[in-house]
């Protein structure tokens, strides 16, 4: 027997602290994510140019209120988001006679039954100062008011009432150029609540670092357990993962073979757009590990990192663009991948896959990676979604 405190570590019961009382979130877990939806949306649109190309400078002054609740819960690492909003955002218009217009939007009712959906936006000049008149709130319940816009566009209602031309001017701009701005907005922060919010790693990295091959890891993790700090380590894989960003986003699209494929699911857009863009979705259908940080720049992985990318463009609900490689690909080789998600009637949606650039052979000689490549985005990824999330027929 060994003496005190000269046991062999290996077999010594450790406190591990809240890692080890709730094991891959097999325990039912509660967090309010009101807090983090007020500091998102703030983010989002507190700043925010919401009347681009539009010749008027309008922007956004502030969240002035963010109310209802927010609630994500995990069990089994599976995320449920739950919430119902009302939120005011303030806005300000300087106009051309040197008048200011300022005064709010109101979005009254973002919540996870309209998820997939533009909210309600209700838009009123509120401030003494307007130059020309005010916009007043639209009547809640009582008819709309004396003049009112229903634009079209989007499926959604946009009720304004306007006195003079400086306000007109602010309305047209905001309710035009910057509606898409909006909703924009809306459906980034929807997505990332549902995703997890203040619960998903990773949120608040505004810049992330292209994908690296298996190789550059591989590297990185043999300087490490050889006794070199972790920033030497990081800067010696840097110069791969640089090279390899420079080559993804050099390879002509057109260059090596390429595939197209068109899939049918019963759901929405959104919902098949998260099993690209949220890591526990596309964990749940692969039953691998997996990493998406959909934003420009941000990594992609699938399959235990079998599978690699770079996401260039993300338009929510709408389309990606990645750069896209097998790990047994030569070093630095990438395809260009897009995924289009078209929904003309709501619940069906058709998933448009164009991939250009496939390379020849693998690292190891191996011809067949067309093939390799189709096979496994309709039986591993295409077919897995239709059953596990019962998308299909």
């Amino acid at each position: 027997m060994a003496k005190w405190g000269e046991g062999d570590a290996r077999w010594q019961v450790a406190d591990l602290g809240e890692a080890g009382r709730n094991v891959n979130a097999w325990h039912w877990v509660e967090k309010d994510a009101l807090p983090w939806s007020r500091e998102r949306l703030q983010e989002l649109l507190g700043s925010a140019d919401l009347a681009p190309g539009s010749g008027l400078a309008v922007r956004g002054t502030g969240l002035k209120s963010c109310e209802g609740e927010a609630v994500v819960n995990n069990r089994k690492n599976k995320i449920i988001a739950a919430y119902e909003l009302a939120v005011v955002v303030g806005w300000e218009c300087v106009g051309e006679d040197g008048g200011t217009v300022a005064g709010e939007l109101r979005m009254p009712y973002i919540s996870e039954e309209n998820h997939d959906e533009d909210p309600e936006l209700q838009a009123r000049c509120g401030s003494s100062s307007c130059a020309g008149g005010a916009l007043a709130w639209a009547a809640a319940g009582g008819g709309p008011p004396p003049v009112a816009a229903d634009l079209p566009g989007r499926g959604s209602h946009v009720a304004v009432t306007s006195e003079g031309p400086a306000a007109q001017k602010a309305k047209e701009a905001i309710l035009s150029s910057g509606k898409k701005v909006i909703y924009d907005a809306v459906a980034t922060f929807v997505q990332e609540l549902r995703a997890g919010g203040p619960m998903r790693s990773g949120v608040a990295q505004p810049k992330a670092a292209p994908a690296q091959s298996v190789d550059a890891a591989v590297a990185a993790a043999a300087g490490e357990a050889n006794g070199s700090s972790a920033p030497a380590a990081a800067a010696a894989t840097q110069p791969v993962a640089a090279a390899e960003k420079e080559n993804a986003t050099e390879t002509p699209a057109g260059s090596g073979h390429s595939i197209e494929l068109r899939e049918k699911f019963f759901a929405g857009a959104a919902e098949l757009f998260e099993c690209f863009t949220v890591a526990p979705r596309m964990m749940a259908f692969s039953q691998s590990p997996a990493e998406a940080q959909p934003q420009p720049g941000g990594r992609f992985s699938m399959f235990g990192g079998s599978v690699q990318g770079v996401y260039r463009e993300v338009q929510p609900n709408s389309r990606i663009l990645l750069d896209w490689r097998f790990s047994n690909w030569e070093d630095g080789v990438f395809s260009r991948l897009e995924l289009c998600f078209d929904e003309p009637d709501k619940g069906n949606t058709t998933v448009t896959l164009k991939q250009t650039g496939i390379p020849d052979a693998d690292r190891f000689g191996n011809h067949d990676v067309v093939g390799v490549t189709e096979a496994g985005w309709r039986q591993q990824v295409f077919d897995r979604i239709r059953r596990v999330f019962g998308y299909g027929c």
